[in-house]
């Protein structure tokens, strides 16, 4: 889901819902980037979660075959590609917590 797509459907849930709780967090070194949407439904309370990440180009191993030698992976990201994963989450009154929900089962 392209950052056109992601706005959309913000707005799309702020017209319904009504105001959005939108909090962006970033993680390893500033490279991947994680947005994260509370709204209230009808069907409770939801969360929606996006995280983009570059995409992994390669990935280098080095080790050596002497006993106790250490191994390093080194990875090579895309500058330009990225890669995103939404997913959508209901809170769970009875555990305190949120539990994943599978879209393909909602609709």
């Amino acid at each position: 889901m392209n950052d056109e797509r992601w706005d959309e459907l913000l707005y799309k849930i702020g017209l319904k819902s009504g105001p959005l709780d939108v909090k962006t967090d970033t993680q390893d070194e500033g490279r991947t980037k994680i947005e994260t949407v509370v709204f209230e439904t009808a069907m409770g309370r939801l969360k929606l979660q996006r995280t983009t990440r570059p995409v992994v180009l390669e990935r280098k191993t080095r080790y050596s075959k002497r006993i106790g030698g250490a191994t390093d992976e080194e990875y090579v990201y895309s500058e330009t590609e990225k890669s995103y994963r939404v997913v959508l989450y209901r809170w769970n009154e009875e555990e305190s917590s949120w539990d994943e929900v599978d879209i393909r089962k909602v609709f």
